[in-house]
C-alpha cells in the first residue's frame, strides 16, 4: 500500500488522519473487475494561505504547505467521495496541464467538492490502476476552474487501464 497518513499537529492539537489511510476497491472497467489503489497526498489537508502550522513533508522540502481546518475537515468525506465516483463512473472529468509544475492532473467537479487526481497503470501489472487524489477540496474555496478537455470517468479509467494517455505531458 501507498502513503497512510496518522497525524497532524496544528497549534498543540492532534489532528487524526486514520481517514486518508490507502484504500483498494474492485470496480469494473469495460466489464473486467480492476482493482484500484487509492491514496491522498497531503494537499488534502494543507494549503498555503499560512493561517495554521507549517506542514513541511520530508519528501518533498520546497513545497511550503500549511495545516488548513477547512480541507481537514472536507477530507473527511473524501473517502466515501471518492469511492463512490469510481464505482459509479458517471461524472464527467477534465484533462489539466498545469503549465506552473508542469505536471498533468485529472479533476472532478462533483455537486460540493472538486478532486484534483492523478491515474497512473503500474507496468506489468493487468486490471490495476493507482489514483492518487492530489488535491480536493469545497468549490466555495475556489473561483473558476481550469480549462480542459471532458471526459466521463468511465472512458478514463478504461483508457488508463489499456496503459494509454489522455493528456501527455510536455517537455521542456
Amino acid at each position: 500500500m501507498d502513503m497512510n497518513w496518522t497525524h497532524i499537529w496544528n497549534n498543540d492539537v492532534k489532528h487524526c488522519l486514520e481517514h486518508l489511510h490507502a484504500f483498494e476497491m474492485v470496480t469494473q472497467v469495460d466489464g473486467v473487475e480492476t482493482k484500484i489503489l487509492v491514496h491522498f497526498g497531503h494537499h488534502t489537508f494543507t494549503d498555503d494561505k499560512e493561517t495554521g502550522q507549517k506542514f513541511q513533508w520530508a519528501e518533498r522540502i520546497n513545497d511550503h504547505r500549511y495545516f488548513s481546518a477547512s480541507r481537514y475537515e472536507a477530507s473527511k468525506d473524501l473517502p466515501g467521495i471518492i469511492r463512490s465516483e469510481l464505482a459509479k463512473q458517471q461524472s464527467y472529468i477534465t484533462a489539466y496541464y498545469n503549465k506552473k509544475n508542469i505536471e498533468c492532473y485529472y479533476y472532478i467537479n462533483t455537486v460540493d467538492y472538486v478532486m484534483f487526481l492523478e491515474i497512473r497503470k503500474p507496468q506489468d501489472i493487468d486490471n490495476y490502476l493507482k489514483v492518487k487524489v492530489v488535491s480536493a477540496y469545497e468549490k466555495d474555496q475556489w473561483g473558476t476552474f481550469p480549462n480542459g478537455k471532458k471526459y466521463k470517468l468511465s472512458y478514463l479509467l478504461s483508457e488508463r487501464v489499456k496503459g494509454n494517455y489522455l493528456l501527455k505531458r510536455k517537455k521542456g
